[in-house]
């Protein structure tokens, strides 16, 4: 895993969406110690492929209002428009009309406060053991694993991200994978009582605020590791 090259694609993506405070948050090169290491080590064991360098927590807040606007509303050139699955609704509430705006706590996500770092994931690995659960629940199985979830701008970052990387690659107008979604919770996104959850796939996304004692039948949750730079 070239780690140098994810950094420059990470500053790239950044730059290309008008979050360059973003790009200038992170560090000029990567050099991780034992700790991140075993942490990197651990994201592969759980199959955590996908990965990208993301600013402080704050730096992510302060331009949430662009990352929404960049991520969400824009449309991604080379995917195909089929209007039968073409979706996007962001919101902090379950209302009919969308609010434009996502639901997520300010405090206690630890390592993303404090500096840069790495978020491992996969978007189209959602663990079984996940889905039909409420996010009470899901984030006490979090929690008794040591997973971390996604936060809603890094969901939302992530989603873009993968979406404009199999435009890049060409995608077939008849392929299956322009109608598929995946429903999740943004685990990390939450407090005691509310949470966002999510839908996307390369038509769009979706994300609005619910109780957290809600539960969906076809909503399971991603699982990330945070590695601190």
């Amino acid at each position: 895993m070239d780690l140098q090259n994810i950094l420059k694609a990470s500053k790239d993506f950044y730059k290309s969406h008008q979050l360059e405070a973003w790009a200038k948050a992170l560090p000029s090169s990567i050099k991780l110690n034992k700790e991140a290491e075993s942490a990197i080590s651990r994201a592969k064991e759980l199959g955590l492929e996908q990965v990208m360098a993301f600013p402080d927590f704050k730096t992510q807040m302060a331009a949430i209002a662009t990352v929404i606007a960049e991520t969400a509303m824009q449309p991604v050139a080379g995917i195909p428009a089929n209007p039968k699955f073409a979706k996007v609704y962001i919101s902090d509430d379950w209302a009919k009309e969308p609010s434009g705006r996502v639901y997520q706590a300010r405090s206690g996500l630890d390592l993303r406060e404090k500096g840069p770092y790495l978020l491992f994931y996969n978007l189209q690995n959602i663990p079984k053991q996940t889905v039909g659960k409420n996010g009470d629940q899901i984030a006490k199985l979090f929690k008794s694993e040591g997973w971390s979830g996604f936060t809603s701008p890094e969901l939302l970052i992530a989603q873009r991200f993968w979406r404009e990387s199999v435009a890049a690659k060409g995608i077939d107008a008849k392929s299956k994978e322009l109608g598929k979604f995946y429903w999740v919770w943004v685990v990390d996104s939450g407090d005691k009582q509310n949470c966002s959850a999510a839908f996307y796939g390369l038509q769009g996304v979706g994300m609005y605020g619910c109780k957290i004692g809600s539960a969906n039948k076809q909503r399971g949750a991603n699982v990330t590791v945070v590695v601190p730079l």
